[in-house]
């Protein structure tokens, strides 16, 4: 049983069958090393009460957790067993409070980190999670972006897409995070989408897909990023699209989905290749 309300984060190293999970209210990091039958406590990340993002770094085989509410990035070098903090975002100039996205270049090595609830800022490491470079600051631009509340790696068209709040703004990077563009903005349309909770890339085609926090609406660009459709929405005004993941042997996009306000009602769906 896991200590805090939600888990937050969750990820699978491949090499060692390991699962790593991240929870909130000081639960702290929990592991599973059969798949996620049975599962041991390790540890709290420092005072951290969140563990809001993990990612793996499938080439140097270590996972970074990024926390809250002093916006933290630790580092596991052996399977999520201990954790090492390397960077303290509360500390910089533009003080942040959550780590609320990160995400994996296999092209160039890289791991990227969004930033929230103050200046949106992007920070990318070129060194395996042990130091950490800011590259783009979101809360700069006009409209002014707040939270990168969703990231991911397209490995076809070799970009990285980044999703915001307040604007449900789609920014992307086609050079390791070092520069980015603003691709969409999900606020100008009908009705307005103030946020993309979840970003999630299709192996099997080379599709990138967005959800969003409001009328659980789900986004679809087929050219790496550069145009953007709706594709469906799959709930009522109060409904968001918090996960995207692709399931590569049932060859499908899965979603997660709840109520924004805490209410009954969580749902999986699901959606083919075509």
């Amino acid at each position: 049983m896991f200590w805090g309300r939600v888990t937050y984060s969750l990820v699978y190293d491949s090499n060692s069958d390991v699962l790593v999970a991240g929870t909130d209210n000081a639960g702290g990091i929990w592991r599973s090393t059969d798949g996620g039958d049975n599962w041991s406590y390790v540890q709290r990340l420092g005072s951290e009460l969140k563990v809001k993002s993990m990612v793996f770094d499938s080439n140097s085989n270590v996972i970074i957790a990024g926390t809250g509410v002093n916006a933290q990035l630790y580092k596991s070098d052996d399977a999520g067993a201990s954790w090492t903090l390397k960077k303290d975002l509360s500390l910089e100039p533009n003080a942040e409070d959550y780590v609320l996205s990160l995400t994996f270049d296999s092209s160039r090595n890289r791991i990227i980190a969004g930033t929230g609830l103050g200046e949106a800022e992007i920070w990318v490491s070129t060194d395996a999670g042990e130091t950490w470079v800011k590259k783009k600051q979101l809360g700069l631009e006009s409209p002014a972006q707040s939270r990168v509340l969703s990231l991911v790696y397209d490995v076809a068209n070799d970009v990285i897409v980044a999703g915001t709040w307040p604007d449900g703004q789609i920014w992307a990077s086609g050079d390791g995070g070092e520069n980015w563009t603003l691709k969409k903005d999900l606020s100008n349309e009908s009705p307005g989408q103030p946020l993309i909770e979840a970003m999630g890339y299709n192996s099997d085609n080379g599709w990138l897909f967005a959800g969003t926090g409001y009328n659980a609406q789900l986004w679809v660009s087929k050219d790496g990023g550069d145009t953007w459709t709706l594709d469906q929405s799959l709930g009522a005004s109060l409904y968001a699209i918090y996960s995207l993941a692709y399931d590569p042997y049932h060859n499908r996009m899965v979603a997660g989905i709840g109520n924004n306000f805490g209410s009954p009602g969580a749902q999986i769906w699901t959606r083919g290749n075509t």
